[in-house]
């Protein structure tokens, strides 16, 4: 029979004991992560929405403002705001949410306005998502 030393027991048990707790640490964090998507409000599909912004008082979604981008916008200025092959200028320098806002609406130059095809909603979301998600 072999005996170790009472120091070197005492070391293993304590990397045990420090291990254990350390798992049900991050069981709790895990669990509780898991407690908090369920009651976020804001969460689709499992991905949460990426932006803060609100226009008034409403939380803008911008992954419904990624749809629409891609359906009504990028045609003319790119998947990435670059400018797109319907003549649309880059997006890349498009920061101010309420020029967007303005744009997407009532339109400029050669672009049209879509405040008649576009609810109120997705207009808000849209340039949330020209703001906030395009590269600048």
């Amino acid at each position: 029979m072999v005996f170790r030393h009472k120091k070197e027991v005492f070391s293993q048990y304590m990397k045990l004991k420090v291990c254990f707790i350390l798992s049900i640490c991050f069981c709790c964090i895990y669990f509780i992560q898991i407690a908090n998507a369920a009651k976020n409000p804001y969460l689709e599909k499992g991905e949460p929405i990426r932006t803060l912004a609100t226009i008034d008082g409403r939380i803008t979604d911008t992954n419904n403002g990624r749809t629409v981008y891609e359906a009504t916008c990028a045609f003319c200025h790119g998947l990435q705001g670059e400018g797109g092959l319907g003549g649309g200028i880059s997006l890349f320098s498009a920061t101010n949410i309420e020029v967007v806002m303005d744009r997407v609406r009532n339109g400029l130059e050669i672009m049209p306005g879509f405040g008649g095809s576009l609810t109120e909603e997705e207009i808000q979301d849209v340039s949330a998502y020209v703001v906030e998600e395009l590269p600048h």
